[in-house]
């Protein structure tokens, strides 16, 4: 039998999205300066976006699971957790 999940709190992810938040802003400077070091075409300017697009795509998917485990909240309220620069 499939073990059931019990997801995060909205309170957790509050504090996750938050946090993807700052990565993903520490992680644009570091891939701007590895470009004006070692050039669009490196393998660590190559390797910084790769990793700003999987945390893109972590930030989607955990947003997505948020707004199923909270059917009935706001949609801006849910938008901020993981998305706060857009609310």
């Amino acid at each position: 039998m499939k073990k059931l999940q019990k997801g995060f709190t909205f309170k957790e992810h509050q504090k996750i999205g938050k946090d993807i938040h700052k990565l993903r802003q520490k992680l644009r400077t570091l891939d701007q300066q590895v470009l004006d070091a070692y050039g669009k075409s490196s393998k660590g300017a190559r390797l910084t976006d790769k990793m700003l697009k999987d945390l893109g795509l972590l930030q989607k998917e955990l947003n997505a699971r948020l707004c199923g485990e909270n059917p009935g909240s706001e949609k801006i309220e849910l938008l901020a957790c993981y998305y706060p620069d857009r609310v």
